[in-house]
Protein backbone atom coordinates (compact mmCIF):
# COMPACT_ATOMS: atom_id res chain seq x y z
CA UNK A 1 0.00 0.00 0.00
CA UNK A 2 2.78 2.41 0.88
CA UNK A 3 4.70 1.57 -2.30
CA UNK A 4 1.81 3.02 -4.31
CA UNK A 5 2.61 6.46 -2.89
CA UNK A 6 6.40 6.63 -2.72
CA UNK A 7 9.54 5.99 -4.73
CA UNK A 8 11.78 3.75 -2.65
CA UNK A 9 14.77 4.14 -4.98
CA UNK A 10 15.04 7.90 -5.24
CA UNK A 11 15.39 8.65 -1.55
CA UNK A 12 13.30 11.79 -1.97
CA UNK A 13 10.58 10.38 0.26
CA UNK A 14 12.86 9.62 3.20
CA UNK A 15 11.39 10.98 6.46
CA UNK A 16 7.76 10.81 5.43
CA UNK A 17 5.38 8.90 7.72
CA UNK A 18 2.42 6.79 6.61
CA UNK A 19 -0.15 4.62 8.31
CA UNK A 20 -2.42 1.88 6.98
CA UNK A 21 -6.12 2.77 7.34
CA UNK A 22 -8.65 -0.12 7.03
CA UNK A 23 -10.61 0.03 3.77
CA UNK A 24 -8.71 3.15 2.67
CA UNK A 25 -5.12 2.02 2.17
CA UNK A 26 -2.08 4.15 3.04
CA UNK A 27 -2.51 7.65 4.44
CA UNK A 28 0.30 10.14 4.87
CA UNK A 29 0.39 11.53 8.41
CA UNK A 30 3.83 13.15 8.68
CA UNK A 31 5.85 15.72 6.81
CA UNK A 32 9.31 15.14 5.49
CA UNK A 33 11.96 16.18 8.04
CA UNK A 34 15.24 17.47 6.60
CA UNK A 35 17.33 18.43 9.65
CA UNK A 36 20.49 17.76 7.67
CA UNK A 37 19.82 20.99 5.79
CA UNK A 38 18.68 22.96 8.86
CA UNK A 39 20.55 26.05 10.02
CA UNK A 40 22.28 26.29 13.38
CA UNK A 41 19.43 28.44 14.66
CA UNK A 42 16.86 25.85 13.49
CA UNK A 43 18.77 23.02 15.13
CA UNK A 44 18.91 24.90 18.46
CA UNK A 45 15.17 25.55 18.20
CA UNK A 46 14.56 21.84 17.49
CA UNK A 47 16.11 20.92 20.86
CA UNK A 48 12.72 21.78 22.35
CA UNK A 49 10.72 19.67 19.87
CA UNK A 50 8.14 17.33 21.48
CA UNK A 51 9.48 14.40 19.46
CA UNK A 52 12.53 12.73 20.97
CA UNK A 53 14.05 11.72 17.63
CA UNK A 54 14.04 15.35 16.49
CA UNK A 55 15.76 16.51 19.68
CA UNK A 56 18.42 13.78 19.59
CA UNK A 57 19.17 14.35 15.92
CA UNK A 58 19.43 18.12 16.36
CA UNK A 59 21.91 17.70 19.24
CA UNK A 60 23.96 15.22 17.22
CA UNK A 61 24.15 17.55 14.23
CA UNK A 62 25.21 20.47 16.44
CA UNK A 63 28.06 18.34 17.76
CA UNK A 64 29.11 17.17 14.30
CA UNK A 65 29.19 20.69 12.87
CA UNK A 66 31.18 22.12 15.81
CA UNK A 67 29.97 25.63 14.99
CA UNK A 68 30.76 27.91 17.96
CA UNK A 69 28.03 30.28 16.77
CA UNK A 70 25.58 27.93 18.49
CA UNK A 71 27.00 28.62 21.99
CA UNK A 72 25.18 31.93 22.72
CA UNK A 73 21.94 30.49 21.29
CA UNK A 74 22.25 27.44 23.54
CA UNK A 75 22.95 29.63 26.55
CA UNK A 76 19.62 31.40 25.95
CA UNK A 77 17.87 27.99 26.01
CA UNK A 78 19.14 27.50 29.57
CA UNK A 79 17.18 30.53 30.71
CA UNK A 80 13.95 29.30 29.11
CA UNK A 81 11.10 27.17 30.48
CA UNK A 82 11.50 23.93 28.46
CA UNK A 83 13.29 21.41 30.71
CA UNK A 84 13.85 18.93 27.86
CA UNK A 85 15.43 21.62 25.72
CA UNK A 86 17.74 22.55 28.64
CA UNK A 87 18.92 18.95 28.99
CA UNK A 88 19.86 18.78 25.30
CA UNK A 89 21.36 22.28 25.39
CA UNK A 90 23.68 21.24 28.26
CA UNK A 91 24.79 18.20 26.29
CA UNK A 92 25.35 20.26 23.15
CA UNK A 93 27.34 22.89 25.06
CA UNK A 94 29.58 20.23 26.55
CA UNK A 95 30.12 18.72 23.09
CA UNK A 96 31.05 22.12 21.68
CA UNK A 97 33.40 22.88 24.56
CA UNK A 98 31.34 25.95 25.40
CA UNK A 99 30.15 25.02 28.88
CA UNK A 100 31.04 27.65 31.48
CA UNK A 101 30.77 27.93 35.24
CA UNK A 102 27.76 30.29 35.18
CA UNK A 103 25.94 27.86 32.88
CA UNK A 104 26.57 25.04 35.36
CA UNK A 105 25.36 27.21 38.24
CA UNK A 106 22.21 28.02 36.26
CA UNK A 107 21.50 24.32 35.73
CA UNK A 108 22.08 23.52 39.42
CA UNK A 109 19.69 26.30 40.40
CA UNK A 110 17.00 25.17 37.98
CA UNK A 111 13.54 24.29 39.29
CA UNK A 112 13.52 20.94 37.44
CA UNK A 113 15.26 18.03 39.24
CA UNK A 114 16.31 16.40 35.95
CA UNK A 115 18.12 19.59 34.88
CA UNK A 116 19.79 19.76 38.31
CA UNK A 117 21.03 16.17 37.90
CA UNK A 118 22.41 16.96 34.43
CA UNK A 119 24.07 20.06 35.89
CA UNK A 120 25.66 17.97 38.63
CA UNK A 121 27.14 15.62 36.05
CA UNK A 122 28.47 18.61 34.08
CA UNK A 123 30.01 20.29 37.14
CA UNK A 124 32.35 17.37 37.94
CA UNK A 125 35.10 18.69 35.67
CA UNK A 126 34.85 22.14 37.27
CA UNK A 127 35.11 20.64 40.78
CA UNK A 128 38.27 18.86 39.69
CA UNK A 129 39.82 22.07 38.40
CA UNK A 130 38.59 24.55 41.00
CA UNK A 131 39.16 25.31 44.63
CA UNK A 132 37.67 23.06 47.28
CA UNK A 133 35.78 26.00 48.77
CA UNK A 134 34.85 28.16 45.79
CA UNK A 135 34.36 28.02 42.06
CA UNK A 136 31.57 26.90 39.68
CA UNK A 137 29.02 24.66 41.29
CA UNK A 138 30.28 24.91 44.87
CA UNK A 139 27.77 27.43 46.20
CA UNK A 140 24.91 25.92 44.20
CA UNK A 141 25.82 22.48 45.59
CA UNK A 142 25.37 23.76 49.12
CA UNK A 143 21.93 25.11 48.24
CA UNK A 144 20.57 21.85 46.79
CA UNK A 145 22.34 19.43 49.16
CA UNK A 146 19.12 19.01 51.12
CA UNK A 147 16.92 18.74 48.05
CA UNK A 148 13.63 16.88 48.67
CA UNK A 149 14.42 14.79 45.58
CA UNK A 150 16.44 11.70 46.57
CA UNK A 151 17.82 11.41 43.03
CA UNK A 152 19.41 14.85 43.29
CA UNK A 153 21.06 14.04 46.63
CA UNK A 154 22.30 10.73 45.26
CA UNK A 155 23.80 12.44 42.19
CA UNK A 156 25.53 14.97 44.45
CA UNK A 157 27.27 12.08 46.21
CA UNK A 158 28.24 10.45 42.92
CA UNK A 159 29.54 13.72 41.45
CA UNK A 160 31.57 14.66 44.52
CA UNK A 161 33.19 11.23 44.57
CA UNK A 162 33.75 11.22 40.80
CA UNK A 163 35.48 14.61 41.04
CA UNK A 164 37.58 13.47 44.03
CA UNK A 165 36.17 16.52 45.77
CA UNK A 166 36.63 17.17 49.47
CA UNK A 167 34.69 14.49 51.31
CA UNK A 168 33.99 17.02 54.05
CA UNK A 169 31.06 17.99 51.82
CA UNK A 170 29.36 15.03 53.48
CA UNK A 171 28.39 17.36 56.27
CA UNK A 172 25.95 19.07 53.89
CA UNK A 173 24.06 15.88 53.08
CA UNK A 174 21.36 14.80 55.48
CA UNK A 175 21.85 11.05 55.86
CA UNK A 176 18.46 10.61 57.45
CA UNK A 177 16.53 11.61 54.34
CA UNK A 178 15.19 9.12 51.81
CA UNK A 179 17.98 7.47 49.86
CA UNK A 180 20.51 8.02 52.66
CA UNK A 181 21.73 4.42 52.68
CA UNK A 182 22.60 4.66 48.98
CA UNK A 183 24.40 7.96 49.54
CA UNK A 184 26.36 6.43 52.41
CA UNK A 185 27.31 3.44 50.26
CA UNK A 186 28.63 5.75 47.52
CA UNK A 187 31.02 7.44 49.92
CA UNK A 188 32.17 4.31 51.70
CA UNK A 189 32.91 2.60 48.37
CA UNK A 190 34.72 5.63 46.94
CA UNK A 191 37.90 5.88 48.99
CA UNK A 192 39.25 4.23 52.14
CA UNK A 193 39.58 7.53 53.96
CA UNK A 194 35.96 8.48 53.25
CA UNK A 195 35.09 7.34 56.75
CA UNK A 196 37.14 10.09 58.37
CA UNK A 197 34.84 13.05 57.58
CA UNK A 198 31.87 10.86 58.50
CA UNK A 199 33.40 10.06 61.86
CA UNK A 200 34.29 13.71 62.42
CA UNK A 201 30.88 15.09 61.51
CA UNK A 202 28.61 12.32 62.79
CA UNK A 203 30.46 10.10 65.23
CA UNK A 204 32.12 12.59 67.56
CA UNK A 205 31.97 10.75 70.88
CA UNK A 206 31.89 14.09 72.71
CA UNK A 207 28.69 15.00 70.89
CA UNK A 208 26.87 11.68 71.03
CA UNK A 209 23.52 13.46 71.25
CA UNK A 210 24.05 14.82 67.73
CA UNK A 211 24.32 11.40 66.11
CA UNK A 212 21.67 10.93 63.44
CA UNK A 213 22.72 7.54 62.02
CA UNK A 214 20.61 4.45 62.46
CA UNK A 215 22.26 1.37 63.99
CA UNK A 216 22.53 -0.19 60.53
CA UNK A 217 24.21 2.90 59.06
CA UNK A 218 26.55 3.11 62.04
CA UNK A 219 27.54 -0.52 61.47
CA UNK A 220 28.39 0.23 57.81
CA UNK A 221 30.60 3.15 58.81
CA UNK A 222 32.40 1.25 61.55
CA UNK A 223 33.07 -1.78 59.34
CA UNK A 224 34.68 0.44 56.71
CA UNK A 225 36.51 2.40 59.41
CA UNK A 226 37.91 -0.73 61.05
CA UNK A 227 39.42 -1.95 57.78
CA UNK A 228 40.90 1.49 57.11
CA UNK A 229 42.28 2.01 60.62
CA UNK A 230 43.79 -1.49 60.71
CA UNK A 231 45.49 -0.92 57.35
CA UNK A 232 46.62 2.61 58.30
CA UNK A 233 48.17 1.36 61.54
CA UNK A 234 50.60 -0.80 59.54
CA UNK A 235 52.04 2.16 57.62
CA UNK A 236 55.30 3.60 58.99
CA UNK A 237 54.08 7.22 59.13
CA UNK A 238 50.34 6.69 59.43
CA UNK A 239 49.02 9.59 61.43
CA UNK A 240 46.42 12.25 60.96
CA UNK A 241 46.87 15.44 62.99
CA UNK A 242 43.09 15.78 63.26
CA UNK A 243 42.22 12.16 63.90
CA UNK A 244 43.75 9.28 65.86
CA UNK A 245 44.10 6.40 63.39
CA UNK A 246 45.02 3.72 65.92
CA UNK A 247 42.57 0.76 65.85
CA UNK A 248 42.32 1.03 69.63
CA UNK A 249 40.92 4.56 69.33
CA UNK A 250 38.19 3.28 67.04
CA UNK A 251 37.32 0.48 69.47
CA UNK A 252 37.05 3.09 72.24
CA UNK A 253 34.67 5.10 70.06
CA UNK A 254 32.54 2.02 69.30
CA UNK A 255 32.26 1.19 72.99
CA UNK A 256 29.89 4.19 73.15
CA UNK A 257 27.37 2.06 71.19
CA UNK A 258 27.74 -1.53 72.52
CA UNK A 259 25.15 -2.92 70.09
CA UNK A 260 25.86 -6.43 68.77
CA UNK A 261 25.53 -5.35 65.12
CA UNK A 262 27.94 -2.42 65.60
CA UNK A 263 30.63 -4.45 67.35
CA UNK A 264 30.11 -7.27 64.82
CA UNK A 265 30.68 -4.78 62.00
CA UNK A 266 33.88 -3.64 63.70
CA UNK A 267 35.09 -7.24 63.99
CA UNK A 268 34.38 -7.87 60.28
CA UNK A 269 36.32 -4.78 59.30
CA UNK A 270 39.34 -5.73 61.40
CA UNK A 271 39.22 -9.28 60.06
CA UNK A 272 39.39 -7.99 56.48
CA UNK A 273 42.65 -6.30 57.41
CA UNK A 274 44.02 -9.36 59.23
CA UNK A 275 43.45 -8.10 62.77
CA UNK A 276 41.54 -9.76 65.60
CA UNK A 277 39.36 -7.82 68.02
CA UNK A 278 41.78 -8.58 70.86
CA UNK A 279 44.73 -7.24 68.83
CA UNK A 280 42.81 -4.06 68.06
CA UNK A 281 41.42 -3.48 71.56
CA UNK A 282 44.74 -2.88 73.30
CA UNK A 283 43.03 -0.58 75.79
CA UNK A 284 40.48 -3.29 76.75
CA UNK A 285 37.58 -0.94 76.08
CA UNK A 286 35.17 -3.80 75.35
CA UNK A 287 36.13 -6.00 78.31
CA UNK A 288 33.25 -4.67 80.38
CA UNK A 289 30.85 -5.26 77.47
CA UNK A 290 31.88 -8.92 77.15
CA UNK A 291 31.83 -9.45 80.94
CA UNK A 292 28.29 -8.10 81.10
CA UNK A 293 27.26 -10.35 78.19
CA UNK A 294 28.63 -13.44 79.95
CA UNK A 295 26.53 -12.61 83.02
CA UNK A 296 23.43 -11.88 80.94
CA UNK A 297 23.23 -15.30 79.27
CA UNK A 298 23.20 -17.02 82.64
CA UNK A 299 20.59 -14.69 84.12
CA UNK A 300 17.18 -16.37 83.88
CA UNK A 301 15.48 -13.08 84.72
CA UNK A 302 16.60 -11.39 81.48
CA UNK A 303 14.55 -11.60 78.27
CA UNK A 304 15.31 -14.07 75.53
CA UNK A 305 16.19 -11.18 73.19
CA UNK A 306 18.77 -9.84 75.65
CA UNK A 307 20.36 -13.27 76.04
CA UNK A 308 20.49 -13.78 72.28
CA UNK A 309 22.24 -10.42 71.92
CA UNK A 310 24.67 -11.47 74.65
CA UNK A 311 25.46 -14.71 72.81
CA UNK A 312 26.13 -12.78 69.63
CA UNK A 313 28.43 -10.36 71.47
CA UNK A 314 30.46 -13.14 73.11
CA UNK A 315 30.95 -14.72 69.70
CA UNK A 316 32.96 -11.66 68.69
CA UNK A 317 35.55 -12.31 71.39
CA UNK A 318 38.21 -15.00 71.07
CA UNK A 319 39.13 -15.02 74.75
CA UNK A 320 38.94 -18.18 76.88
CA UNK A 321 36.48 -16.44 79.19
CA UNK A 322 34.04 -15.86 76.32
CA UNK A 323 34.42 -19.46 75.10
CA UNK A 324 33.78 -20.83 78.60
CA UNK A 325 30.66 -18.69 78.97
CA UNK A 326 29.27 -19.89 75.65
CA UNK A 327 29.98 -23.56 76.38
CA UNK A 328 28.28 -23.14 79.75
CA UNK A 329 25.26 -21.84 77.89
CA UNK A 330 24.70 -25.32 76.38
CA UNK A 331 23.23 -26.56 79.63
CA UNK A 332 19.76 -28.14 79.57
CA UNK A 333 18.32 -25.21 81.48
CA UNK A 334 18.50 -22.87 78.51
CA UNK A 335 15.73 -22.34 75.95
CA UNK A 336 16.13 -23.99 72.56
CA UNK A 337 16.52 -20.65 70.76
CA UNK A 338 19.48 -19.87 73.07
CA UNK A 339 20.98 -23.31 72.43
CA UNK A 340 20.70 -22.90 68.64
CA UNK A 341 22.19 -19.39 68.65
CA UNK A 342 25.06 -20.48 70.92
CA UNK A 343 25.88 -23.48 68.71
CA UNK A 344 25.99 -21.25 65.61
CA UNK A 345 28.49 -18.99 67.36
CA UNK A 346 30.60 -21.85 68.74
CA UNK A 347 30.74 -23.49 65.29
CA UNK A 348 33.15 -20.74 64.23
CA UNK A 349 35.69 -21.94 66.80
CA UNK A 350 38.12 -24.78 66.09
CA UNK A 351 38.53 -25.62 69.79
CA UNK A 352 38.33 -29.29 70.82
CA UNK A 353 36.30 -28.10 73.82
CA UNK A 354 33.51 -27.10 71.44
CA UNK A 355 33.43 -30.54 69.81
CA UNK A 356 33.18 -32.26 73.20
CA UNK A 357 30.51 -29.84 74.42
CA UNK A 358 28.31 -30.32 71.35
CA UNK A 359 28.42 -34.10 71.62
CA UNK A 360 27.97 -34.12 75.39
CA UNK A 361 25.01 -31.78 75.26
CA UNK A 362 23.27 -33.60 72.37
CA UNK A 363 20.64 -35.32 74.51
CA UNK A 364 19.47 -31.99 75.94
CA UNK A 365 19.05 -30.23 72.59
CA UNK A 366 15.67 -29.72 70.94
CA UNK A 367 14.99 -30.44 67.23
CA UNK A 368 16.19 -27.04 66.00
CA UNK A 369 19.31 -27.05 68.15
CA UNK A 370 20.12 -30.63 67.04
CA UNK A 371 19.89 -29.61 63.38
CA UNK A 372 22.28 -26.71 63.97
CA UNK A 373 24.61 -28.91 66.03
CA UNK A 374 24.77 -31.55 63.29
CA UNK A 375 25.64 -28.87 60.76
CA UNK A 376 28.43 -27.63 63.04
CA UNK A 377 29.78 -31.13 63.73
CA UNK A 378 29.77 -32.19 60.10
CA UNK A 379 31.44 -29.01 58.83
CA UNK A 380 34.87 -30.02 60.21
CA UNK A 381 36.73 -33.26 59.64
CA UNK A 382 37.82 -33.72 63.27
CA UNK A 383 34.30 -33.09 64.56
CA UNK A 384 32.69 -35.43 62.02
CA UNK A 385 35.03 -38.23 63.10
CA UNK A 386 34.40 -37.52 66.79
CA UNK A 387 30.64 -37.60 66.16
CA UNK A 388 30.76 -40.98 64.41
CA UNK A 389 33.03 -42.54 67.02
CA UNK A 390 30.97 -41.25 69.96
CA UNK A 391 27.83 -43.19 69.08
CA UNK A 392 25.84 -40.41 70.73
CA UNK A 393 23.80 -39.61 67.61
CA UNK A 394 21.50 -42.29 66.19
CA UNK A 395 21.99 -43.01 62.46
CA UNK A 396 18.29 -42.29 61.88
CA UNK A 397 18.79 -38.74 63.19
CA UNK A 398 20.91 -37.91 60.14
CA UNK A 399 19.30 -36.87 56.86
CA UNK A 400 19.96 -38.71 53.60
CA UNK A 401 22.23 -35.90 52.42
CA UNK A 402 24.27 -36.01 55.63
CA UNK A 403 24.66 -39.78 55.37
CA UNK A 404 25.86 -39.47 51.77
CA UNK A 405 28.25 -36.64 52.66
CA UNK A 406 29.87 -38.75 55.38
CA UNK A 407 30.11 -41.87 53.20
CA UNK A 408 31.82 -39.84 50.45
CA UNK A 409 33.89 -37.68 52.76
CA UNK A 410 37.31 -36.55 51.47
CA UNK A 411 38.88 -38.01 54.63
CA UNK A 412 39.37 -41.78 54.37
CA UNK A 413 39.10 -42.04 58.16
CA UNK A 414 35.70 -40.31 58.24
CA UNK A 415 34.36 -42.34 55.30
CA UNK A 416 35.50 -45.60 56.94
CA UNK A 417 33.94 -44.65 60.28
CA UNK A 418 30.70 -43.72 58.48
CA UNK A 419 30.44 -47.13 56.79
CA UNK A 420 30.57 -48.77 60.20
CA UNK A 421 28.48 -46.35 62.25
CA UNK A 422 25.81 -45.77 59.60
CA UNK A 423 25.52 -49.28 58.19
CA UNK A 424 21.85 -49.50 59.14
CA UNK A 425 20.86 -46.46 57.04
CA UNK A 426 23.13 -46.85 54.01
CA UNK A 427 20.74 -46.90 51.03
CA UNK A 428 20.63 -50.01 48.81
CA UNK A 429 21.85 -49.99 45.19
CA UNK A 430 19.93 -47.81 42.75
CA UNK A 431 18.97 -50.87 40.69
CA UNK A 432 17.21 -52.45 43.69
CA UNK A 433 15.47 -49.20 44.59
CA UNK A 434 14.29 -48.58 41.02
CA UNK A 435 12.84 -52.09 40.79
CA UNK A 436 11.04 -51.62 44.11
CA UNK A 437 9.38 -48.30 43.21
CA UNK A 438 8.67 -48.94 39.52
CA UNK A 439 4.98 -49.77 40.22
CA UNK A 440 4.54 -46.15 41.41
CA UNK A 441 4.65 -45.03 37.76
CA UNK A 442 1.34 -46.67 36.91
CA UNK A 443 -0.26 -46.27 40.36
CA UNK A 444 -2.83 -43.54 40.94
CA UNK A 445 -1.47 -41.27 43.66
CA UNK A 446 -3.13 -38.82 46.02
CA UNK A 447 -1.73 -35.30 45.47
CA UNK A 448 -2.86 -34.14 48.92
CA UNK A 449 -0.91 -36.92 50.63
CA UNK A 450 1.94 -36.25 48.21
CA UNK A 451 2.27 -32.74 49.58
CA UNK A 452 3.02 -34.22 52.99
CA UNK A 453 5.84 -36.26 51.42
CA UNK A 454 7.13 -33.10 49.72
CA UNK A 455 7.14 -31.17 53.02
CA UNK A 456 9.02 -34.03 54.70
CA UNK A 457 11.67 -34.71 52.05
CA UNK A 458 11.91 -31.97 49.42
CA UNK A 459 10.94 -28.62 50.93
CA UNK A 460 14.49 -27.74 52.05
CA UNK A 461 15.81 -27.62 48.48
CA UNK A 462 12.95 -27.35 45.99
CA UNK A 463 10.24 -24.75 45.51
CA UNK A 464 6.74 -25.92 44.68
CA UNK A 465 4.60 -22.89 44.05
CA UNK A 466 4.73 -20.70 47.15
CA UNK A 467 6.29 -23.46 49.25
CA UNK A 468 9.90 -24.50 49.67
CA UNK A 469 13.38 -23.05 49.19
CA UNK A 470 15.16 -22.45 45.89
CA UNK A 471 18.32 -24.54 45.97
CA UNK A 472 17.61 -27.17 43.32
CA UNK A 473 15.21 -26.89 40.33
CA UNK A 474 11.71 -25.52 40.90
CA UNK A 475 9.39 -28.55 40.76
CA UNK A 476 6.97 -26.68 38.49
CA UNK A 477 9.67 -26.69 35.79
CA UNK A 478 9.94 -30.52 35.85
CA UNK A 479 6.26 -31.47 36.26
CA UNK A 480 5.79 -32.27 32.55
CA UNK A 481 8.71 -34.72 32.30
CA UNK A 482 6.44 -37.72 32.78
CA UNK A 483 6.08 -40.05 35.74
CA UNK A 484 8.92 -42.36 34.74
CA UNK A 485 11.38 -39.47 34.36
CA UNK A 486 10.24 -37.96 37.66
CA UNK A 487 10.80 -41.28 39.44
CA UNK A 488 14.29 -41.53 37.95
CA UNK A 489 15.11 -37.97 39.03
CA UNK A 490 14.06 -38.77 42.61
CA UNK A 491 15.81 -42.15 42.88
CA UNK A 492 18.91 -41.39 40.77
CA UNK A 493 19.62 -37.68 41.28
CA UNK A 494 23.15 -37.89 39.84
CA UNK A 495 22.08 -39.46 36.52
CA UNK A 496 21.31 -36.15 34.82
CA UNK A 497 22.39 -32.84 36.41
CA UNK A 498 22.05 -29.36 34.89
CA UNK A 499 25.29 -27.38 35.12
CA UNK A 500 23.79 -24.73 37.43
CA UNK A 501 22.86 -27.41 39.98
CA UNK A 502 26.19 -29.23 40.19
CA UNK A 503 27.40 -29.52 43.80
CA UNK A 504 30.76 -28.21 44.94
CA UNK A 505 32.73 -28.84 48.11
CA UNK A 506 34.55 -25.79 49.46
CA UNK A 507 37.25 -26.16 52.12
CA UNK A 508 38.19 -23.13 54.20
CA UNK A 509 41.54 -22.36 55.77
CA UNK A 510 40.05 -22.60 59.26
CA UNK A 511 39.04 -26.23 58.67
CA UNK A 512 35.39 -26.00 57.59
CA UNK A 513 33.93 -28.08 54.75
CA UNK A 514 30.90 -26.60 52.99
CA UNK A 515 28.84 -28.36 50.32
CA UNK A 516 26.44 -26.56 48.04
CA UNK A 517 25.83 -24.83 44.72
CA UNK A 518 28.03 -21.90 43.77
CA UNK A 519 25.74 -18.97 43.00
CA UNK A 520 28.37 -16.24 42.62
CA UNK A 521 32.05 -16.55 41.84
CA UNK A 522 34.19 -13.42 41.51
CA UNK A 523 37.85 -12.50 41.79
CA UNK A 524 37.38 -11.50 45.43
CA UNK A 525 34.70 -13.82 46.81
CA UNK A 526 32.56 -16.92 46.33
CA UNK A 527 28.95 -17.42 47.42
CA UNK A 528 27.73 -20.95 48.05
CA UNK A 529 24.08 -21.91 48.59
CA UNK A 530 23.65 -24.92 50.84
CA UNK A 531 20.73 -27.18 51.67
CA UNK A 532 18.05 -25.29 53.52
CA UNK A 533 18.61 -22.25 51.31
CA UNK A 534 21.42 -20.91 53.50
CA UNK A 535 23.88 -18.77 51.55
CA UNK A 536 27.41 -18.07 52.74
CA UNK A 537 29.84 -15.68 51.08
CA UNK A 538 33.51 -16.45 51.54
CA UNK A 539 36.37 -14.12 50.71
CA UNK A 540 39.07 -15.63 48.50
CA UNK A 541 41.55 -15.26 51.33
CA UNK A 542 39.41 -17.63 53.46
CA UNK A 543 39.23 -20.43 50.88
CA UNK A 544 41.74 -23.26 50.88
CA UNK A 545 40.29 -25.00 47.83
CA UNK A 546 37.16 -26.24 46.09
CA UNK A 547 36.24 -29.31 44.09
CA UNK A 548 33.30 -31.04 42.41
CA UNK A 549 32.50 -34.58 41.33
CA UNK A 550 29.94 -33.30 38.85
CA UNK A 551 27.09 -34.76 40.89
CA UNK A 552 23.88 -33.21 42.15
CA UNK A 553 23.60 -31.70 45.63
CA UNK A 554 20.50 -33.90 46.03
CA UNK A 555 21.55 -37.13 47.79
CA UNK A 556 20.60 -40.70 47.04
CA UNK A 557 18.39 -42.33 49.63
CA UNK A 558 15.60 -39.78 49.96
CA UNK A 559 13.20 -42.66 49.38
CA UNK A 560 14.20 -44.24 52.70
CA UNK A 561 11.07 -44.97 54.73
CA UNK A 562 8.71 -44.51 51.75
CA UNK A 563 6.28 -47.07 50.36
CA UNK A 564 5.33 -47.43 46.70
CA UNK A 565 2.06 -45.64 47.51
CA UNK A 566 3.97 -42.75 49.12
CA UNK A 567 6.09 -42.39 45.97
CA UNK A 568 2.99 -42.41 43.75
CA UNK A 569 1.48 -39.68 45.94
CA UNK A 570 4.62 -37.53 45.67
CA UNK A 571 4.78 -37.84 41.88
CA UNK A 572 1.08 -36.99 41.62
CA UNK A 573 1.64 -33.90 43.78
CA UNK A 574 4.45 -32.68 41.51
CA UNK A 575 2.24 -33.23 38.44
CA UNK A 576 -0.57 -31.25 40.07
CA UNK A 577 1.52 -28.09 40.59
Amino acid sequence: EIKKHIDLNSGNDRGRIYRIVPDKGAERIGQKVTLADASIEELVKTLGHPNGWHRDTAQRLLFERQDKAAVPMLEKVLSGENALAKLHALGALKGLGGLTGPMVDAALSDADANVQIAGLQMCESFLNKGSQKSGPGVQALGKIARSPDARVRYQIALSLVSASYSLDMLGTLDMQQAGSDKILDVYLASAPDAVLPILRSRMNKKKASHISFTAQQRAKVFEAAAAYFAAASKLPAANDPTFDLRPDSLVELVSTWPEPETIAALARGFKRAGLTMEQADTGHHLTAVFTKAAATIQDAKTTERDRLNAVELLGLSSTKEALDALIGCLSEKQQEAIHAATIRVLAQSSSLMVTKALIAGWAGFGPTAKAVALEALLSREDRALALLESGMVKPTELSASQVQALLKHKSANVAAAAKTALASVIPPSREEVTAKFKPAIAAKGDATKGQVQYMTRCVACHKAGALGLAVGPDLITVKTKGREALLTAILEPHKEVASQFIAYTVNTKDGQTLAGIITNDTASSMTIRMMGGIEKTLQRAEIKGSSSSGQSLMPEGLETGMTVEDMADLISYIESL
